[in-house]
């Protein structure tokens, strides 16, 4: 029997008849009666009595964001897939506590986000934010730069993400330590690996600390003054995971006070970053619009994981990357 898609999210065309190839599946791009990232349809009324009707006959969504009360609307849904890697964009939709399996795009991100990392681990310990600045270039400024070869990179969350930038890092000669949910033997690119608890080892002795957990209640302000307190004054914090995780006033607070070398952020708690944020005047911050991920392949990247779980489903198989309730991810 055939199975009915509605595509909530643009993609590209070569991607759809990569979806359509998989099998008996009939795909409906929805996306244009889909007007805005929270998923609310277009004024007209036409538009949303029709989105209302597709989203009836629909067996599996394909979404990055959806619409508040989604599962109301969509009677028939029996998995949905969320590209995000979180969960936060779909919270609302209704699906959460119910049979629906939900799917993420967990691991797809994680390439170009490690890059971006090492990227901003040598743009700070090259000390760009200081001499690419107009008063910078003025002054013609001196100081005095770092290797990264033997520094310390400590990583908090240890999923693809943030086990893709120890493998980077471990490479270009960075020692590695990670904290993870839970823990097992390190991987050989890994010097050290602890559970959650390992926090305050990753605070004290990391040169540069990346943040690349999920958004969870245990990770909620997991990172705030007394926190960066304990990191040391030329450490520089890296925040990749979710805006929850950091107290962006403190971290604000501590680089102004020179009690921090420095940090880049490409997520933050609210997005866009407001104009009146104390970020946008600290001093050594490089400030990424939550696009480290959006590269040339993103497209490709974004289809795979979902391609592979569509050719599970029509075959019976258990699915990979399920939402688990229990974890919060």
């Amino acid at each position: 029997m055939t199975v009915i898609l509605g595509m909530l999210t643009k993609v590209a065309p070569d991607q759809l008849e990569r979806i359509r190839a998989v099998g008996d599946v009939e795909v409906r791009d929805l996306s244009h009666l889909v007007a805005s990232p929270r998923g609310i349809p277009d004024d007209a009324a036409e538009a949303e009595r029709t989105l209302d009707a597709e989203l009836a006959e629909c067996e599996v969504l394909f979404a990055t964001f959806t619409p508040p009360g989604l599962a109301a609307r969509a009677p028939k849904v029996r998995w949905l897939h969320g590209s995000q890697a979180g969960i936060d964009a779909y919270r609302d939709s209704g699906f959460l506590g119910t049979d629906v399996i939900i799917t993420l795009g967990r691991g797809w991100a994680a390439r170009p986000i490690a890059e971006w990392v090492i990227g901003a681990i040598l743009l700070l310990a090259k000390l760009y934010p200081k001499w690419v600045n107009e008063e910078a270039r003025r002054q013609w400024s001196g100081g005095r730069i770092e290797e990264i070869l033997g520094q310390t990179v400590g990583i908090f969350g240890l999923g693809g993400i943030g086990d893709e930038t120890a493998r980077l890092a471990h490479a270009l000669g960075m020692r590695v330590i990670a904290a993870k949910r839970s823990p097992g033997a390190p991987p050989p690119y890994v010097d050290a690996l602890y559970g959650p608890d390992g926090l305050p080892i990753l605070l004290r002795e990391s040169d540069f600390l990346v943040l690349a957990a999920p958004a969870t209640p245990e990770t909620e302000g997991l990172v705030g003054a007394a926190e960066l307190a304990q990191m040391k004054p030329t450490a520089r914090l890296i925040n990749v995971g979710r805006g929850s995780i950091l107290d962006e006033d403190a971290l604000a607070a501590a680089l102004r006070e020179g009690r921090l070398a420095g940090a880049a952020l490409d997520v933050y708690r609210v997005e866009p970053l407001p104009e009146h944020s104390p970020l946008r005047s600290a001093p050594n911050v490089l400030l990424s619009p939550h696009r480290s991920f959006l590269t040339q392949h993103l497209d490709r990247r974004v289809i795979d994981p979902f391609v592979d779980n569509l050719r599970r489903y029509l075959a019976g198989e258990p699915l990979t990357q399920r939402y688990d309730h229990s974890r919060g991810y």
